[in-house]
């Protein structure tokens, strides 16, 4: 929305999805995060996306061979014991996506921990993501929405293991932002303390999601994603820390309101403000 374009990247809150491609659409047989793929989450106003990308197998690991999977952290299994999603397809569908639509901001953050920097390279850029990625300088101000718009540099990508060789368009994710502990069993263990990277940094994740056994809990998503309930947590973590949660990262983001928290938030310029109306009262 316009009246959000002098907003700076720091102070707005992006609806972000868990492994965006772990879904029943993009042909993942088992450990889902999400019913519906990347086109209602589009839709419906997801606009930051956890992809992990893999080569499938010992015997593919050129460029040309990266895949999305969700992989178990078990030894001697395969990454992608689930299945896979082609990340040339569902990327290009991102870019796609995006060049149909104005004002939007994307934001990646990427689990590189087994892909080569030159291999996840060259992938947003045969993709058309990398050229409109924003190199931001590690302690300089994030900029305004509307200036990254009007600059083309409307991609934020944000990778987990940072590279030796340097690639300046992938920001380690640790040292420009941080996130909130991820993949508690219960609501009762989640908090708004710091789990991985720099706390110092305006830029955070709210992860906001619960497994069981390790994997993905549609059940305890609905409780976790209901509007009341997101927004009581959102409002308390950025009472805590001091500024607005960046990120509020869900799994089976269909099953409560993230979208519309995120609105409400936005809407709001601080903690304390009094509670706007629920979204849909204004539709």
């Amino acid at each position: 929305m316009s009246k959000y374009c002098l907003r700076t990247y720091d102070d707005f809150t992006f609806a972000e999805t868990h492994n965006s491609f772990s879904t029943p659409e993009d042909g993942i047989i088992a450990g889902i995060n999400h019913h519906t793929g990347l086109q209602s989450q589009w839709e419906d106003g997801i606009r930051a996306f956890m992809l992990d990308p893999y080569h499938p197998s010992e015997l593919n690991n050129e460029k040309e061979d990266v895949v999305f999977c969700h992989a178990l952290s078990l030894p001697n299994t395969p990454p992608c014991l689930f299945g896979s999603v082609d990340a040339f397809t569902w990327l290009r569908n991102l870019s796609s996506l995006h060049n149909n639509s104005s004002g939007d901001i994307v934001s990646l953050l990427i689990q590189n921990y087994r892909v080569p920097g030159d291999h996840l390279e060259y992938l947003l850029n045969e993709t058309g993501i990398l050229e409109r990625a924003y190199i931001h300088e590690l302690g300089s101000p994030w900029p305004s929405i509307g200036d990254m718009v009007l600059s083309g540099t409307d991609v934020v990508i944000f990778i987990e293991m940072e590279y030796e060789d340097n690639f300046t368009k992938l920001l380690p994710a640790w040292k420009h932002t941080w996130d909130t502990p991820y993949g508690e069993s219960s609501q009762d263990e989640m908090t708004c303390d710091l789990g991985r990277g720099d706390a110092s940094q305006p830029v955070w994740h709210m992860n906001n999601w619960l497994s069981t056994f390790g994997l993905s809990d549609a059940n305890k998503a609905s409780q976790v994603n209901s509007y009341d309930t997101l927004l009581e947590r959102a409002l308390l973590c950025w009472e805590t820390v001091g500024n607005r949660p960046t990120f509020i990262g869900v799994d089976y983001w269909e099953q409560g309101e993230v979208t519309n928290v995120t609105r409400a938030l936005n809407e709001m310029s601080d903690w304390s403000d009094d509670l706007p109306p629920h979204p849909s009262s204004e539709i």
